[in-house]
């Protein structure tokens, strides 16, 4: 399949990818996945860009809920549908991704790769960006306008930190914390059930 951008610069094809000539590297199928889950993450976050725009307002009359959220209709569509289409797209491509290897269905090398990725500092780092620039925008607007908008910028974090349980081998270090207990010891007590 040919994409053309005023002339031939990507091909895709079953194989792989040509960029400007040259050949992108093959991805696995975890990998991608993995790509889509992130895409997915960032749409949702985008919400929050949508917000800032200055869409109008409807004229209703009255006063009360039910007014509000009638002239805030539009804006309500347009930063719902991007919230949505963005979480469908990370929890499909996640839960695949899932199933995929809780079936055995690729090999530790076709998911090397994916936890190579996830074990990078970088990735990490970069899931935080958008949560700093909440925090920035919150404290520098005029009466913490947007403070409840958090929820939205914790998706890039949660989604880290979930593909990374999820890909790690359960033994490996930066796989499921505290799985074994770690260090920690029981809790004992000579005294379970006494009175004082």
């Amino acid at each position: 399949m040919w994409w053309r951008r005023s002339t031939r610069f990507i091909w895709v094809g079953k194989r792989g990818a040509m960029i400007f000539g040259m050949k992108a590297p093959e991805s696995s199928l975890p990998m991608r996945l993995a790509w889509w889950a992130g895409v997915g993450s960032l749409v949702s976050v985008s919400t929050f860009l949508i917000l800032l725009l200055p869409i109008p307002r409807l004229s209703v009359a009255g006063h009360g809920a039910r007014v509000f959220l009638w002239e805030n209709l539009l804006r309500i569509i347009a930063s719902l549908v991007p919230l949505c289409c963005g979480l469908i797209m990370m929890w499909r491509a996640e839960r695949r991704l899932r199933r995929g290897i809780k079936n055995d269905s690729w090999t530790d090398e076709e998911l090397e790769p994916l936890r190579r990725l996830m074990a990078h500092p970088a990735v990490i780092i970069g899931s935080f960006i958008p949560p700093i620039f909440w925090l920035g925008y919150v404290i520098s607007s005029d009466r913490f306008r947007g403070a409840a908008l958090v929820c939205i910028f914790i998706i890039p974090v949660q989604l880290v930190w979930r593909l990374k349980t999820t890909v790690m081998p359960q033994g490996a270090e930066g796989g499921v914390m505290f799985q074994d207990g770690g260090d920690f010891k029981r809790i004992q007590s000579k005294h379970w059930g006494e009175s004082r």
